[in-house]
């Protein structure tokens, strides 16, 4: 029963230490010239990828470490921020590049 109990505990330290990690890797906010705003309030955007490849009337929800949260059609995907060149946001006429260290830097 003692181990159990210390089971049980480990389990619960992990997940709670799991879930502070992920939500600090989480971005679902952007600072463009001191003003935060939501990633769902820029509107559509276009992602231009290495490849070439434009993926057009895209909302994005949320950026994280290692991919990017991203509904096109209704219909929630994720893509590798390696494959990304940058972003750009029509109504904002910024463009979003990720750095080597996967830093957002805007323009």
């Amino acid at each position: 029963m003692k181990r159990f109990l210390l089971l049980l505990f480990g389990i619960i330290v992990v997940q709670q230490l799991y879930g502070q990690t992920q939500s600090n890797d989480s971005c679902t906010k952007l600072s463009i010239n001191g003003n935060t705003v939501k990633w769902t309030e820029l509107g559509k955007t276009r992602i231009y990828l290495k490849d070439g490849t434009i993926k057009t009337r895209c909302t994005i929800h949320e950026v994280r470490r290692l991919f990017v949260l991203y509904e096109k059609d209704g219909v929630l995907h994720d893509l590798s921020i390696d494959r990304i060149n940058h972003i750009e946001v029509t109504e904002q006429s910024r463009m979003v590049y990720f750095e080597s260290d996967h830093r957002l830097k805007i323009r």
